[in-house]
């Protein structure tokens, strides 16, 4: 009989263990062999191992670990996780793996086999079988540039049959056995292991890793995704078509390959299933609110377009900036059903709503944990609006700049990244800072604007909770169009406000802009047209310049309160304060002189309790440099003394009227006092 060399190799595997403790020297009596066909009986090494029909009988008659575990069953099976067992075996006489400790999977359970002293100790490691793997990835699309995390979802199968589907695995540390371990014993019912790391590892290597039947991408973040996609609990959204989630959360966007967003505490979006269009509903929607709002349209247009802009948060804060959405007005207007609406085209119920009694660092916090999509505070306080945290929340929004604190026990810093814009509502006082209210599009909504009685999309109307559900369908319309085109269309609504609005910082312009632009993709998507519409957006627009303009500045505020305290003898004239008439450039000016520690202490001390109208002296003097009334810093005289005041020109201020008339000529000492100071100053 002719035989190969490789098949006289693969033979001689199967011979007794006491041949194979050795198998360099039998490999190299092998390779003395000719490459060529070869007689094996003419071949004296061959001859000293055994003929190949000898070795075939031979291994015919060993023991494999299955025959041994099938002879003594009764025993292994008797076996638990603290007594193990041993049974005998002659070497000569089994076909074994060659290292001492293996691994055996028999009857749905999992086995420590280790040789020593011609018997296996046995051991039991689990009771159950891995059936079906995904390999997944966690990656975390918060901006917090954590490396993603790779882990097994598994489904497991007891040596009783039933079966655990999305089990996870974590790769192999030790501290994730432990973790596992724990889940396996505590949390299903007729699962059970014990195993250590070692063997945790090799368990996952033989037989985990080998079966592994798909890949699926875990996001921590509900809402747009890297791909430009929109990730919700049961669906991706594309903008050609939407991918649907089985029962475990899991969608198949190609062969064996899965998305999936992660569980998280706080609600997700969810997508409805309904016959309608996308395209019907938004109409429905539209019509609708152009039957109850139709005198003062501008509002839920201005509110609902702010909102569906959120998809291209990112584009804009890399371009513009992103502004914070906030509805003003009384109880009963149709604010919350407004913020609802916007909520629900996103797939999130009211449920989503935060307390209203949260602060900025929690709104901060629910921003990074949605990608894209509007965190709204419903019924927010008037304390949190004019703090200094919600200050700099409206900032850092505005851009997307993240905030920073320090991780306990000096392990270093953390960032805390926005994701989202901002939508708040409220009918408390609003802030009155003009860093603040130019990064936002505030909606005042006051008076029987809307007619409640015949909108059909109301949160509290159990009838209609599937018409707000399905509002969530207008979103695959919206991922329709491109982030070039939403771009463009942007600037050109930008620059049609600019040339018919006055505005020297175009914030304000461009807040508008940016929800006008939302507004005119609704109406596309519903098929609806407005007469005037662009006229009523310019006369919006130029009302809301104008209340901007008004807006007091810290400045402002001082100087208002100048008279104020002095009719309340708090402040006293010539004493804490001086008003003169002086003639600049052949012009009579009136002016206020005062020292501003005395009058922003003054100040502060009687509002004590009103932390509000209280004066931060930095700011004003950030301010007073740059305001159109300074007049720069005089040498007056206060009270028989000489000391360097802050000038203002208070002409035409109605709160100086009554003191035109009592204006007291500045004496010749004054005024070369206050020369003789001008020229050391410059």
């Amino acid at each position: 009989m002719i035989f190969k060399v490789a098949e006289i190799a693969s033979i001689t595997i199967y011979r007794k263990e006491k041949t194979m403790s050795n198998p360099d020297k039998t490999n190299e009596k092998l390779l003395k062999t000719t490459t060529k066909e070869t007689n094996v009986s003419s071949v004296t090494e061959i001859q000293k191992i055994k003929s190949p029909i000898d070795l075939a009988k031979t291994t015919e008659k060993q023991l494999t670990i299955e025959n041994i575990f099938e002879k003594y069953k009764d025993t292994i099976r008797s076996s638990t996780y603290i007594s193990p067992i041993s049974v005998p075996y002659k070497p000569d006489e089994c076909c074994l793996p060659i290292t001492g400790k293996f691994l055996h999977q028999i009857w749905g359970r999992t086995y420590l086999v280790e040789k020593k002293n011609n018997k296996l100790r046995i051991k039991p490691l689990n009771n159950f079988t891995v059936t079906d793997v995904k390999e997944c990835t966690l990656v975390y699309n918060n901006k917090s540039g954590k490396k993603p995390h790779r882990y097994y979802v598994v489904a497991l199968k007891n040596d009783t049959g039933k079966i655990e589907k999305d089990v996870e695995i974590s790769y192999n540390s030790k501290s994730d056995v432990n973790q596992f371990q724990t889940a396996i014993n505590t949390l299903y019912t007729g699962f059970s292991m014990c195993m250590k790391e070692a063997e945790f590892k090799t368990f996952v290597e033989e037989y985990i890793s080998p079966k592994v039947a798909s890949t699926a991408t875990i996001y921590t973040n509900g809402g747009i995704t890297p791909d430009g996609d929109f990730l919700c609990e049961n669906a991706l959204v594309t903008s050609i078509c939407i991918y649907w989630a089985d029962e475990n959360g899991y969608i198949e966007t190609g062969e064996n390959t899965y998305v999936k967003l992660a569980e998280a505490s706080h609600y997700l979006p969810k997508l409805a299933k309904s016959a309608k269009s996308g395209k019907q509903i938004s109409n429905e929607l539209m019509t609708n609110i152009l039957e109850c709002w139709r005198a003062n349209i501008i509002l839920p247009l201005i509110t609902l377009g702010h909102m569906v802009m959120s998809i291209y948060y990112e584009e804009f804060i890399k371009r513009y900036g992103c502004p914070t959405l906030l509805l003003y007005g009384e109880t009963g207007t149709g604010k919350s059903t407004l913020v609802t609406i916007g909520l629900s085209i996103f797939g999130l119920a009211r449920d989503a709503l935060t307390s209203g009694g949260s602060t900025a660092k929690s709104n901060e916090y629910f921003c990074s944990r949605y990608n894209c999509m509007n965190v709204c505070i419903d019924d927010v306080k008037g304390e949190t609006l004019n703090s200094s945290n919600f200050t700099a929340l409206v900032k850092g929004a505005y851009k997307g700049i993240p905030r920073t604190r320090m991780l306990p026990y000096g392990k270093g810093v953390e960032y805390i990244h926005i994701c989202s814009p901002l939508a708040y509502s409220t009918n408390e006082s609003l802030p009155d800072l003009k860093e603040v209210v130019n990064r936002m599009n505030i909606i005042e909504i006051f008076g029987k604007v809307f007619k409640a009685d015949k909108f059909k999309y109301h949160e509290v109307d159990k009838d209609n909770s599937d018409k707000l559900k399905e509002l969530s369908l207008i979103l695959p319309e919206l991922l329709k169009y491109p982030k070039d085109y939403v771009i463009k269309l942007y600037e050109k609504n930008f620059e049609l406000l600019k040339s018919n609005v006055r505005d020297t910082q175009n914030r304000v312009i461009h807040n508008i802009a940016y929800a006008y632009t939302g507004a005119i993709l609704l109406l596309s998507i519903s098929d609806i047209s407005i007469d005037n519409l662009q006229e009523q957006v310019i006369a919006y627009a130029n009302a809301q310049v104008e209340k901007y303009e008004n807006i007091k500045t810290v400045v402002d505020k001082v100087l208002a309160e100048i008279p104020t305290l002095h009719l309340l003898n708090i402040l006293e004239k010539d004493k804490h304060f001086r008003i003169d008439k002086d003639k600049i450039n052949g012009i009579d000016m009136l002016q206020v002189k005062f020292k501003k520690d005395v009058v922003i202490s003054a100040i502060n001390k009687y509002y004590s309790t009103n932390k509000k109208k209280q004066i931060d002296e930095s700011s004003f003097l950030s301010y007073a440099k740059n305001h159109k009334r300074y007049r720069g810093n005089r040498a007056i005289r206060f009270d028989g003394k000489v000391t360097n005041a802050m000038c203002f020109d208070v002409t035409g201020m109605e709160e100086y009227i009554d003191f035109g008339s009592m204006i007291e000529p500045m004496s010749y000492q004054d005024l070369q006092n206050s020369i003789d100071v001008t020229k050391r100053n410059s």
